[in-house]
Formats: C-alpha cells, sequence, structure tokens
C-alpha cells in the first residue's frame, strides 16, 4: 500500500511566535521555581535554562524576578530554515522513504498506520521482524521519534535505524540475528502535524510530550490526560504488542534521561534501567540522568510506559547539528545494543489456560519490583528484562487463579518459563489508564490498586482521580476496597463507563470498603471504573483515598467452570441471632466470609483457617433484613442471600 498522501488540510497553528531564552542560573532550586509557571523548558545544562516562550510568557518569567537572553526570535523559523539545507528529510519525503522501504523489503517489515493526527496526516509504524506479518513469540522494542515537531532529528534517527536492519538484514549476520528474533517496532513522526509546520506543538497547540495519562498534570496546554489522537494512538500500539523496551527521542542535549519524569523517588528497577542506560551512553558518550533531577515533567511518553505499561521507558536528548549523520550513526550502535538487550537477559514465555491452550491476557510481575507488565494479548507472550539473579515470577488474570513460581535462576541469557492458569470466577481492575498527579509527597505505587487485595494501596491523592480498566466489563455489584494506613473510612465517588474517556455516569459516593450495583446507571455492564477522590486532606504521607482493590462478582454466584465445586449451606434461613453455614466437598485451608447489606456496605469479615467445615456468624447486633454472604475460597467464590429477623 503507498502512504504517500496528497493533503488538502493546511497546518494552521493558530499560536504566537516563539522565542528560545536562555536564563542563567546558580542554583537547583531556580529549576524548580521556574518550572512552576508551566513554561515550556528546552533543555537545561549547570549554568543555564533554554525556554521556549511567547512575549506574554516571557513577561510571567520577567515578573517573577528571571531575567534572560534571547538566543532566537523565532524558534519555528530556525526548525524552517534546518529542513531547507537538504540534509534532513521533510514529511512528505520521510513517508516516501517509508514507503518504499516497505515495498523493496516486504518479507521483514510492515508498515501500518496507528493512528492519525488531528489534521488526518498517518502516524505511521514500521515493523521489522522475520515474519513481520505475523505476531509471534518473541521480545519486542519500540523507538519513536518527533514528539515535538521541530525536534527533526530524532525522526532522522528511527529512520537511519530502520535503512541499517533492512540493508544489511541480508548481508550482517548480527543483524540479521536481531531481527529474526525479535518484533522491531518504528514510529519515527509521532506529531505529524507538527513536523509539517515546524512546530513544537501538535496542531491543537498542544505538547505531546506532556498529554499522556500517567501522572499527567494539566502541562503543555494539556485539557486532559491523552486528550490528543497522537499519544492515544501510542498508547493503543503499546497495550497491543507489549514492548520489553522503549526509546523515545528528542534533542537538543546529550542526556540518556531515565525514570522518573514526575517524582524524585526512584522507580524500583532502577537498578536494571542504569545498566541499560550506561549502555547506551558507553555507545553515544551521552551523560545519564533521572528525568525529575533535570527538571520535572508530568504526562510524558516514558512514564506512561511504565507506569501504565509496565515497559521501561527512555528518553534520549541528542544534539541537531546541520548534519544529522553523525549523530545518526552514534545513536545506531546504541540502539543495536538495546534491540539484543530486549530479548538476551530475563525471563520470558507464554501464559496459557491451563484447560484449552489458549493464550491469555495477564499480568505479570517479579516480587520485590511491585510493578506489572502484561502479556501480548494475542499469544500470551512476556519478556521481563532483568540482570542476573534468583526470582519469584507472579502471574494473575481475571478469571483465573495467581500463580507464583519461585526460586527462577536468571543468568546471561534468557530463562523460559511458560505458566498455564486455572479457572476461578474472581475479577479485579486490570490496569491503569490514568491518574492525575497531585504531588511528589505520595511515595505509593500505581499497581497496587490492581488485582486482589493484598494490603496494598495506591493513594490517588487529595482530590486526585484514577480511570481503572476492568478488562472483563462488570455486571452487576462490584466492590470498592479501601487500605490500611492511618487514615480509615476516607471519602471518594465512583463513576463507570464503558468508554475510557467519556460517558462516565455516577454511583454516588462512598466511604472506606463499599460494594457499588450499576443497576441504577441502566447500564448492563461496565468495563470502566473512575474512583475521584472527595478532597478532604487527612494524611499528607498517603493522601487521598487509599484504594487497595476493585473486586467484581454477581450476588448470587455464578458458574463455575472446573470440577471443584464446594457444596456451601446455610442451616438456619431466616436467621435470628447468628447463622452456622457449613460447607462440604472442600479441600480449603483458608475460607474468607463476608457479610454485605442492601447497600453494599461489608458489615463482617471472617478468615477461617485449618481446614474447618463449619462456621458461625453473629446476627445479633445486625437489623433485620436481608443481606449477601459471600464465601470464596482459593478458586472459587458463592454468594448467598441471608434474611434476618429479630
Amino acid at each position: 500500500m503507498n502512504y504517500l498522501f496528497v493533503f488538502t488540510l493546511i497546518l494552521t497553528i493558530n499560536t504566537p511566535i516563539k522565542k528560545l531564552v536562555e536564563v542563567p542560573i546558580t542554583s537547583k532550586s531556580q529549576v524548580y521555581e521556574i518550572n512552576k509557571l508551566k513554561l515550556t523548558i528546552k533543555s537545561i545544562t549547570d549554568y543555564g535554562i533554554q525556554i521556549i516562550a511567547d512575549d506574554n510568557e516571557l513577561k510571567t518569567l520577567n515578573n517573577a524576578g528571571f531575567r534572560y537572553k534571547i538566543i532566537l526570535n523565532d524558534y519555528r523559523e530556525s526548525a524552517k530554515n534546518l529542513l531547507a539545507k537538504g540534509n534532513y528529510h521533510t514529511y512528505a519525503s520521510l513517508v516516501q522513504e517509508l514507503d518504499s522501504i516497505a515495498i523493496n523489503y516486504p518479507q521483514i517489515t510492515k508498515l501500518d498506520t496507528i493512528g492519525y493526527s488531528v489534521e488526518g496526516r498517518p502516524i505511521l509504524g514500521l515493523k521489522i521482524s522475520d515474519n513481520a506479518g505475523t505476531e509471534e513469540t518473541e521480545p519486542a522494542i519500540r523507538f519513536t521519534g518527533c514528539h515535538h515537531g521541530d525536534e527533526v532529528i530524532s525522526a532522522e534517527i528511527v529512520l537511519y535505524l530502520i535503512k541499517q536492519l533492512t540493508d544489511k538484514y541480508s548481508t550482517d549476520s548480527y543483524i540479521k540475528q536481531l531481527v529474526d528474533s525479535r518484533q522491531i517496532w518504528c514510529v519515527p513522526i509521532v506529531n505529524p502535524d507538527g513536523m509539517y509546520g515546524y512546530s513544537r506543538y501538535n496542531s491543537n497547540g498542544i505538547d505531546l510530550n506532556r498529554d499522556y495519562g500517567y501522572m499527567w498534570a494539566n502541562d503543555g496546554n494539556s485539557p486532559y490526560p491523552f486528550s490528543q489522537p497522537e499519544p492515544r494512538a501510542l498508547k493503543a500500539n503499546a497495550e497491543t504488542h507489549n514492548f520489553a523496551i522503549s526509546f523515545d527521542y528528542h534533542s537538543v542535549y546529550n542526556v540518556v534521561n531515565c525514570l522518573w519524569d514526575y517524582t524524585p523517588t526512584k522507580p524500583t528497577m532502577d537498578t536494571i534501567m542504569l545498566n541499560l542506560a550506561q549502555e547506551y551512553s558507553d555507545s553515544t558518550g551521552y551523560s545519564i540522568v533521572h528525568g525529575y533531577d533535570w527538571y520535572q515533567a508530568c504526562g510524558s511518553c516514558q512514564d506512561a510506559m511504565y507506569g501504565c505499561n509496565g515497559t521501561i521507558g527512555y528518553t534520549i536528548e541528542t544534539p541537531q547539528d546541520v548534519d544529522p549523520t553523525p549523530v545518526c550513526v552514534s545513536n545506531a550502535s546504541a540502539m543495536l545494543k538495546m534491540i539484543e538487550r530486549s530479548g538476551n537477559m530475563g525471563i520470558s514465555g507464554i501464559i496459557t489456560d491451563s484447560a484449552t491452550g489458549n493464550p491469555i491476557n495477564a499480568r505479570v510481575e517479579i516480587e520485590g519490583v511491585d510493578w506489572k507488565m502484561y502479556t501480548n494479548p494475542s499469544t500470551g507472550f512476556y519478556h521481563i528484562v532483568l540482570l542476573p539473579g534468583t526470582y519469584t515470577l507472579k502471574v494473575s488474570a481475571n478469571g483465573y487463579a495467581n500463580k507464583e513460581i519461585t526460586s527462577i535462576a536468571v543468568g546471561d541469557s534468557t530463562t523460559s518459563i511458560n505458566v498455564p492458569l486455572l479457572f476461578n470466577s474472581k475479577y479485579y481492575a486490570d490496569r491503569l489508564l490514568t491518574i492525575e498527579y497531585t504531588g511528589i509527597l505520595n511515595k505509593t505505587l500505581s499497581p497496587a490498586a490492581l488485582g486482589p487485595e493484598d494490603n496494598k494501596s495506591l493513594s490517588i491523592g487529595t482530590s486526585g482521580e484514577v480511570v481503572l480498566d476492568m478488562t472483563t466489563p462488570i455486571k452487576d455489584s462490584f466492590t470498592v476496597y479501601e487500605g490500611t494506613d492511618s487514615t480509615g473510612n476516607e471519602g471518594y465517588q465512583v463513576f463507570v463507563s464503558n468508554a475510557w474517556q467519556s460517558g462516565f455516569v455516577s454511583l454516588g459516593s462512598g466511604t472506606g470498603t463499599k460494594t457499588f450495583n450499576i443497576s441504577s446507571t441502566g447500564l448492563s455492564e461496565a468495563r470502566y471504573v473512575k474512583i475521584v477522590d472527595d478532597g478532604n486532606v487527612s494524611n499528607y504521607t498517603t493522601p487521598g483515598f487509599d484504594l487497595d482493590a476493585i473486586e467484581s462478582y454477581r450476588l448470587f454466584g455464578v458458574a463455575e467452570k472446573n470440577d471443584y465445586k464446594p457444596n456451601i449451606i446455610l442451616c438456619s434461613n431466616p436467621v435470628v441471632n447468628k447463622l452456622a453455614v457449613k460447607i462440604s466437598n472442600s479441600n480449603e485451608k483458608n475460607i474468607t466470609l463476608k457479610l454485605y447489606n442492601l447497600a453494599g456496605q461489608m458489615l463482617i469479615k471472617n478468615i477461617i483457617s485449618n481446614g474447618q467445615t463449619s462456621f458461625s456468624v453473629s446476627t445479633d447486633k445486625i437489623p433485620s433484613n436481608i443481606y449477601f454472604l459471600k464465601v470464596e475460597g482459593k478458586n472459587w467464590v458463592t454468594t448467598k442471600k441471608v434474611i434476618v429477623l429479630h
């Protein structure tokens, strides 16, 4: 297919002329002061901050007490002049180049339109692999460029890598081995409208690298998380192909930028991330920095890649010289090394249904890392990049029992661990889609809100909100579990929808752990849940509602798909003061009983251990009414209606 289009649309970025200025600094604290002004920081040295700003923004800078000198009077015009010299591709010529490569190398390339820009230009992704048209069980890696349309060197770097992989495939054994054993995705131009119009921003005037939904903070003119089609396209591409590592290219400095951008807290995989960064630096000579330590950025691509998907993300800042070739050559060797590293260290395998052998869309994590990544939804394949050591792998999926594999020895090559899962009837929040940034004091981790209740929780921040994907839609009721901190029964509001960015319907407010029913919304099912903190400040260490888990279930039970079916008997129903419960055909060591009222509030929770098969629940202090008793074991759950009469 020919992807060279003739556009009738004209780019009209209605923004004032932007200047490039430099502000001298004498301390790091001044960086944070300028960052609070929400100006566009281009780069930072030990001596100054380069800022892209219009006249009104410069007045803001001046009023805050900062002096500056003008480097370029028209920053957008400088990018246009650079392209006019003929050493860089224009948007049209780069699209034509990609089209030509796909035609000349049909066996190892597949050119896809992964989305469209605001003005309808295709965002092209080129997949390079030995069977490019097939989704294989191979590690995947992604390289992206031109989030900022005027940083044209970033597109050249990604294009140069593409040419290295395709032109040398038949003659270079190292490159052939990489292509044959990996799925390599290259997206040279994330912001087609910006590149076409020589602008940092897209045609809505949005900084796309502040529009991503993980720790989004209304920066870069972004009105809401993932507000623009370009980041949404990158999001969908990442969720489809479960990349192990992702690199995003920018200019104009010499930096390997590591997680996180939004907070000084280091990620739990910091050691492996710095190890990979050092290997990249060894090839390029670029310095290594944690994003926040350079300057804070909220809503960045690299933070979202790891925060939402568990993909290790980097931002590479490079020079943008008149001749792009030396920069491209310098980065190419590092990029090839990262392709190698994306699949030759760590743990990989396939997660399947134990009964059918079909692949499962599952969550995988390493004990002690506390971050989840995901299998490829069509193949069940996963790959976690790790240094040599001994690890415990945890696997979970909606509708399946969790599984843990201990004492996995990882050496200098990949260790293969395939995991079959047994069916059960438990369904939880599966993936975090968006979360607002509410301050760096919050040290809780967002994956704590996923999967079953485990006494780990995400504090969503004062007046913060989070949107979660249940993956398996809620049919009737679900329970929001509050985590444990020094403040209990914190308040929040709950909304549900079948579209992750719109159409949310309120289910009202809650405090602490509470069950909600979607019947009042008129929806037959709901896939997405939004939790919004009520804004009452009660704990500065873990501010906002502490979300431990969201569990979906049917009040009157669900059909089991395995052979193990315990029999639950209510010995007296209606009941006066004590409900007696017996269970037969059970081999469980631990059974949990939870009693709910009609409003969905959990009144009683008991955990019975040691294989006991007879239980009692005191009801003498409970008003006469109808209740629901939820009894659950490791791989099953049953709910019974209870009538209390005094």
